[in-house]
């Protein structure tokens, strides 16, 4: 009895430590690196808006919408280039980033509503011109539904769709096991675990290249929510969007829908090379039924890209913005 009971004191005493050190860690990283955008209300907490540019009078605002576990770092080799020719903004949803928590569930509309406050706060008026890529195409569509009067065109990066696991039978399972993956993770990085693996963790997320660009993307993972945020997230993806609730269509507002046309190096874990065929199939047909949305749309395929372009590829996504803003201006 009395070796349980040192066990259990030994273990409480680093799980306590492994809890403490991480929270000093964080708050430690918040003062190395502070938010390089303002910090502005939205609903019941703040949100982190990162803006760029110089903006005319009547010209559109771009907004950059981040997919599944992405925060506004994602856009940092497309917002400086859009940045010399128009208003552009990036943004942290709540809990990741430098954004704190939001309030639950995390729904589709209750993503646009909140950005919508927070541009209204911010002193960004409409008309916005949105880009957003994989799950980020949703919210984009859910802002163009409740806000159709501020929304003057959309450039789809390889985007997700509302139907895409009825479609796509196997994405389903994988969304559970990715919102169980996330709830393991979270326990971890509240233990300090994650953070001892380091540099390990750059090879699972975003392309990073430079010392300083891993040094800020760690701490940024690491002093946010952001396992228990996509965790929120991918659940939220299982939930099935009722027809009132999906945008129906843009009408005749330009669209252009960007989507990856590459393989990759290795394929994901568990993944012949036939399935990955078969769900890209099913991707490429989600984008296609994508161009519908507008009688104004066009198809942009990232030859080099398997998901992420604006990393993979981001001067496909710039190309795709400075077109469909010429084109807005010209006809305004």
């Amino acid at each position: 009895m009395n070796i349980l009971g040192c066990f259990i004191g030994v273990l409480s005493a680093l799980l306590f430590g492994g809890w403490l050190a991480e929270w000093l860690a964080e708050r430690r990283d918040r003062w190395r690196y502070p938010a390089p955008g303002r910090m502005v209300k939205a609903a019941s907490s703040q949100m982190h808006l990162l803006c760029s540019g110089e903006r005319r009078p009547g010209e559109p605002l771009v907004l950059l919408e981040s997919g599944m576990g992405s925060w506004s770092f994602y856009w940092r080799m497309v917002q400086p280039a859009v940045a010399q020719f128009a208003r552009v903004c990036a943004y942290d949803r709540p809990g990741f980033g430098w954004s704190p928590p939001g309030v639950q569930p995390r729904s589709a509309s209750r993503i646009a509503a909140e950005l919508h406050e927070a541009l209204q706060n911010a002193g960004e008026p409409a008309p916005y011109l949105l880009v957003g890529h994989s799950l980020g195409g949703i919210f984009v569509r859910q802002f163009a539904r409740l806000y159709p009067q501020e929304v003057c065109g959309m450039v789809l990066v390889d985007s997700a769709h509302e139907d895409q696991l009825e479609r796509m039978p196997w994405a389903r399972k994988e969304a559970q096991g990715i919102s169980f993956t996330f709830t393991f993770l979270a326990i971890l990085h509240r233990l300090g675990i994650l953070r001892l693996l380091g540099k390990s963790l750059l090879s699972r997320f975003a392309s990073v290249k430079t010392e300083q660009e891993q040094k800020l993307f760690l701490a940024t993972l690491l002093s946010s929510r952001y396992f228990e945020t996509s965790r929120d997230e991918s659940l939220s993806v299982l939930q099935p969007l009722k027809p009132e609730e999906r945008l129906a269509s843009l009408g005749d507002k330009p669209l252009t829908v960007i989507q990856a046309g590459g393989q990759p190096e290795t394929l994901p874990r568990g993944y012949t090379p036939e399935r990955w065929q078969q769900q890209r199939r099913a991707w490429d047909e989600i984008q296609q039924d994508l161009l519908k949305l507008s009688s104004n749309s066009r198809l942009v395929v990232a030859e080099k890209s398997v998901h992420a372009v604006q990393v993979e590829e981001p001067e496909v996504v710039i190309a795709a913005i400075e077109q469909m803003l010429r084109g807005i201006n010209h006809r305004d």
